[in-house]
């Protein structure tokens, strides 16, 4: 197996219902670790290569890019949680990005943020698979999604 690691990184808030200390309003310097692979390269293409990492840039960052200096909000409807956060839908609110996830977790985004980049791989054609999204919200915790096997 062949793979390619590359970080990205965002900056948002979010919260987490329910929860004492994070179902208070506050933000991560988020860092996203992107693995794709392949089973065997092709020495027939022009490069003997996984992927330029500039294709794989195109691809992430265009799906991270709306979540850079907003509020993440979910299924589990943060925002309307407290009146004094609701001044309009969160869909027309420039500083809220929704994901239909159940809750902002870092497990949660690294399973969602893989789906995306493995539903645009596939849309430009690619044979190359997601093998790993790892989110970091500091730089001692992380979480990391893997395709489940067997």
């Amino acid at each position: 197996m062949y793979l390619i690691t590359r970080s990205y990184h965002f900056s948002a808030a979010h919260m987490l219902v329910g929860h004492d200390k994070c179902g208070r309003m506050h933000g991560h310097n988020y860092r996203l670790d992107v693995t794709v692979g392949t089973g065997k390269l092709d020495p027939a293409k022009k490069r003997y290569w996984v992927m330029d990492f500039g294709d794989l840039d195109k691809i992430v960052k265009k799906i991270i890019k709306p979540f850079d200096h907003r509020f993440i909000e979910t299924e589990a409807g943060e925002l309307a949680q407290d009146s004094k956060w609701v001044l309009a839908q969160p869909d027309s609110r420039e500083d809220v990005y929704y994901v239909s996830i159940p809750e902002s977790t870092a497990e949660a985004l690294a399973e969602w943020f893989a789906w995306k980049i493995d539903s645009s791989m596939i849309k430009k054609g690619t044979q190359l698979q997601v093998k790993e999204v790892t989110v970091w919200e500091t730089v001692n915790g992380r979480a990391t999604w893997t395709p489940q096997t067997g």
